[in-house]
């Protein structure tokens, strides 16, 4: 991850999907959209792959230009914060949702205190964080 001279988050991930020696780049907490998910994504725009194309190139020069690119659709919390919770419908359902883009950083943590709340009724850690409730 990388943050730009405007507070812009930019992250890169390598060998993305079918891409043979490509990489799949975006910007995390800029261009947002609320898309119709039944609709197609919406293109990407070229001052959008400019702009981060700009944002990458510095740290890795050899970057080429974007042979294509597609819009990514990811949940978000309005706090852009996690929910672990229980379920407040069906006992023994834990879960988590809405990892807001950046939840694969914290994906073994998350599946840790998920583990720890089926098997032990709560987490070792505090979580009423990131309960449901708080919204």
């Amino acid at each position: 991850m990388l943050e730009t001279a405007d507070g812009s988050l930019v992250y890169g991930l390598p060998k993305w999907r079918d891409i043979r020696g490509g990489v799949k780049i975006g910007f995390h907490n800029k261009h947002l959209t609320d898309i119709d998910l039944d609709g197609p994504r919406p293109p990407v725009r070229r001052e959008e792959a400019d702009e981060l194309w700009h944002a990458f190139n510095p740290s890795l020069p050899g970057l080429a230009r974007a042979a294509r690119g597609m819009s990514c659709v990811y949940t978000m919390t309005p706090d852009e914060c996690f929910i672990i919770d229980h379920s407040s419908e069906i006992d023994n359902v834990v879960f988590a949702s809405a990892c807001s883009g950046h939840g694969f950083k914290f994906a073994p943590a998350i599946g840790e205190a998920l583990a720890q709340m089926a098997v032990n009724g709560r987490s070792a850690i505090d979580l009423e964080a990131f309960s449901l409730a708080r919204f």
